[in-house]
């Protein structure tokens, strides 16, 4: 082969090293595992995704590849849908900020659940299953006659229906105001039920309905049966554990949510503020 031959044979090798060099530049690496249309997408974004769509943990390496060809679908069709404008579209915009605020708000109360959830010591589980009778010894499974329906936007309407001492009674109000409900049997675990909500119960005559007030449905239910539940020692204090931290977070949310309203400045408009007797400001 002559000198030329072999120096444009050198120059042909090159050029090809050159253009694989150039196409492997833009392979992804390290933490980014695609990329589209410039998109980058992390080992980190992956990761969430493949939690979210609740893959189990032995499965996730395996689940990757699948998993991420939703992530590069999802982006294809959502730089189509801003190429279009999708994302200057006000109804758009108002559940961007909606959904931006869920995740915030969401975020914010698990931290605060996460600072006041502490290990209780024994001596609170202990001075605590003294004064709840219903984790150890005393507890049962209530049988419960319930009834669910409406609830109603009358004041006159409520007091109708807290009048009635019995079932039938109830049932018999609600039929004269045509409103539809609902009748089945139910059984709660007293360990289960706030402390509140017992209470109630006990005040209660034979027959006699308790009504829950709270949302747009109201439930009713009479006790009909009681059945021991056996409880272990050891049974009896992880339930008082888990009554103990739960009840600190939502004390710890409580005042929270107190705090941040007694800060704020809410103003509403005409005919849109909560009641008198409400906790917001105004």
């Amino acid at each position: 082969m002559t000198k030329m031959g072999r120096n444009a044979g050198a120059a042909a090798a090159l050029a090809a090293m050159l253009m694989t060099a150039g196409c492997n530049k833009g392979v992804p690496e390290g933490q980014v595992v695609a990329r589209v249309n410039g998109d980058e997408i992390t080992q980190t974004e992956l990761n969430a995704e493949i939690a979210a769509a609740g893959v189990p943990a032995d499965q996730r390496a395996k689940a990757g590849p699948a998993v991420l060809q939703r992530i590069v679908e999802r982006k294809l069709l959502a730089q189509a849908a801003s190429k279009e404008g999708v994302d200057k579209d006000p109804d758009y915009v108002v559940l961007r900020q909606r959904t931006d605020e869920l995740l915030l708000a969401q975020r914010y109360l698990q931290r605060q659940s996460q600072s006041a959830s502490q290990q209780p010591d024994s001596d609170k589980i202990e001075e605590y299953l003294r004064t709840h009778p219903q984790l150890s010894e005393g507890r049962q499974l209530l049988t419960l006659d319930q009834i669910r329906f409406p609830t109603p936007t009358d004041a006159k309407e409520v007091q109708a229906l807290q009048g009635a001492t019995t079932m039938d009674e109830l049932i018999a109000v609600l039929r004269a105001r045509n409103v539809q409900f609902k009748r089945d049997v139910a059984q709660a675990d007293t360990a289960t039920l706030p402390d509140s909500l017992l209470a109630s119960m006990a005040k209660l005559k034979p027959n006699e309905p308790l009504i829950v007030i709270g949302g747009p449905v109201l439930t009713a239910a009479v006790v009909t049966g009681r059945q021991p539940i056996p409880t272990t020692s050891a049974q009896a204090t992880e339930l008082a554990k888990r009554r103990i931290m739960s009840e600190a977070v939502n004390n710890r949310l409580k005042q929270q949510n107190t705090a941040l309203r007694e800060q704020a400045k809410i103003d509403y408009a005409k005919g849109m503020a909560p009641p008198a007797t409400g906790a917001a400001k105004h």
